[in-house]
C-alpha cells in the first residue's frame, strides 16, 4: 500500500489524480474514482449521502450492483489515501486535508495577489475531456462548473496580463491575455486584456485584426461587441502614434527593462487618479539617457488606452531654474479647476538640457495651458466635483537602483 496520504487533483484542463509522492495510479485516472473524488471535494462539508451518489453516478444500474459500485470505488480511494476517506452506512465524507484541488490552490493564489502562480494552474476547462455515460445529472453539475471555473481562471489570467502591463513585461501580458481569449473566446474582457496588450507593444496591426476576428465571433451568435470593447478598438484606430502594420517580431518595441517598479508605481497613481477623481503629479528625475522619457511614454500609452487627452511638452534648460517649483504649480492650476475630472501629469527633468512633460486628462480639453505650467490636472467637463484635488508627487529616481521617494 503506498505511505502517501495526500491525493491532488488536477481539474483545470485533461483531468488527473496524482499522489504525495508525484505517482499517478492507473485505478484513481479511472473516470468514476476521479468523477466521485472531485464531487466529494466540491460537495458541501465534502460530504454526500450514499444514495446521492449512487443516484448521481451509477442511475442506470440495478441498485444492488450501484451500490456494490460506490463501495467498490470509495475503497479504491482508501487504498491511495488511508484517512482521506471516512464513510459509514448512509455517508461518503472526504477529509479537509486529504484531497487538494488545483481550483482551491488557485483561489488562495489569486485571493494573496499572486495571480502568477494561479495562472500557470490554468491549463483548460474544468475537466476537460471527462464523459459518464449515463450519469446526466454529474453532467448537468460539471457543466455549471465548467462555466464557473472558466470565468475565474478567465478572471485570473487577465488579472495577470494587468499586473505585467503595469511593471512593462508585455510579452507576459500578451501571453496570459491570449491564454484568456482561448479559454472563452466570447469574454471581452479577455479581448481587452489582449488589445491592451497589443497596441502597448506597438503592434497596431494585430490588435485590429483581434478586434475584427472578435466581432466576427460574436457575428455567428447575433451578438456585437460592448460598448467598453468598442471605445478601445476605436482608440486602437485612431492612435496613429501605433504602427500602421503589424510589425515582425523583431521590430516590436524593446521591452522595458530595469522599470518595472518606477512604472509600477506610475501606472497606480494613474488609476488612483482615474478611478477616484482626483489630481496627481509625478516627477520622474534623472540623468540624462537613464530611460526618463522612456518611463513617461509608457505612461501616456496606458493613459491613451484609458481614453485621456495626452499633451507632451518640451522646454529649454534656461527654465531649469523653475524646477523646484513645479509640484507648486502644477498644484495651483489643480485648485482652479476642481469641477473637471481629474487626470494625472507626468513631468520629466533632463540633466542634458530640457525637461520632458506628459499631461493627461480624461476628456476632450486642453491639458496644459502655457509652457511655464508643467502639468494641469483636468479634462473633460462632466460637471461633478470630485472627493478632493489632491497632488501627489512622487520623486522616482532613475538611477539604477530604482530607490523611490
Amino acid at each position: 500500500m503506498p505511505s502517501a496520504s495526500v491525493i491532488f487533483c488536477q481539474t483545470l484542463g485533461p483531468p488527473l489524480v496524482r499522489l504525495a509522492d508525484g505517482t499517478t495510479p492507473t485505478d484513481l485516472q479511472w473516470q468514476k474514482n476521479l468523477a466521485l473524488l472531485v464531487y466529494l471535494a466540491r460537495s458541501p462539508k465534502r460530504t454526500r449521502t450514499r444514495d446521492h451518489l449512487i443516484g448521481l453516478l451509477w442511475g442506470d444500474k440495478e441498485e444492488a450492483k450501484a451500490r456494490h459500485s460506490l463501495t467498490h470505488a470509495v475503497a479504491t480511494l482508501r487504498k491511495f489515501a488511508p484517512g482521506a476517506v471516512n464513510s459509514t452506512r448512509t455517508h461518503v465524507r472526504l477529509s479537509d486535508s486529504g484531497v487538494t484541488l488545483d481550483v482551491e490552490q488557485m483561489e488562495a493564489l489569486a485571493a494573496r495577489g499572486d495571480y502568477e502562480a494561479a495562472a500557470r494552474l490554468i491549463a483548460g476547462p474544468f475537466l476537460d475531456g471527462l464523459r459518464i455515460d449515463g450519469a446526466s445529472e454529474f453532467d448537468d453539475w460539471m457543466s455549471a462548473e465548467r462555466a464557473y471555473w472558466q470565468r475565474r481562471s478567465v478572471e485570473v489570467l487577465v488579472s495577470e496580463s494587468g499586473k505585467a502591463l503595469s511593471s512593462g513585461d508585455l510579452e507576459t501580458a500578451e501571453q496570459a491575455a491570449r491564454a484568456a481569449e482561448e479559454l472563452d473566446p466570447a469574454s471581452a474582457v479577455a479581448v481587452r486584456a489582449l488589445l491592451r496588450a497589443l497596441a502597448l507593444a506597438g503592434d497596431r496591426g494585430r490588435a485590429l485584426a483581434t478586434i475584427t476576428a472578435f466581432a466576427e465571433r460574436l457575428k455567428q451568435n447575433g451578438e456585437t461587441p460592448d460598448a467598453e470593447t468598442e471605445a478601445l478598438a476605436a482608440r486602437i484606430r485612431d492612435d496613429r502614434t501605433l504602427r500602421l502594420q503589424a510589425p515582425r517580431s523583431e521590430s516590436r518595441r524593446a521591452p522595458l527593462v530595469g522599470r518595472s517598479a518606477e512604472l509600477d508605481r506610475l501606472v497606480g497613481t494613474w488609476d488612483r487618479c482615474r478611478q477616484g477623481g482626483r489630481g496627481g503629479v509625478v516627477l520622474i528625475e534623472g540623468h540624462g539617457g537613464t530611460g526618463k522619457s522612456r518611463l513617461a511614454d509608457e505612461l501616456a500609452g496606458r493613459a491613451r488606452l484609458d481614453g485621456a487627452v495626452v499633451t507632451a511638452v518640451r522646454w529649454p534648460a534656461r527654465r531649469a531654474r523653475h524646477r523646484g517649483s513645479l509640484a507648486r504649480r502644477a498644484g495651483g492650476v489643480a485648485k482652479h479647476h476642481t469641477r473637471r475630472r481629474a487626470g494625472a501629469g507626468v513631468v520629466g527633468s533632463d540633466a542634458g538640457g530640457c525637461r520632458r512633460t506628459t499631461a493627461a486628462g480624461r476628456g476632450g480639453r486642453r491639458a496644459l495651458a502655457r509652457p511655464r505650467v508643467p502639468a494641469r490636472v483636468g479634462g473633460g467637463g462632466t460637471g461633478r466635483r470630485p472627493r478632493a484635488c489632491v497632488i501627489r508627487a512622487h520623486r522616482i529616481a532613475a538611477a539604477a537602483s530604482g530607490r523611490a521617494g
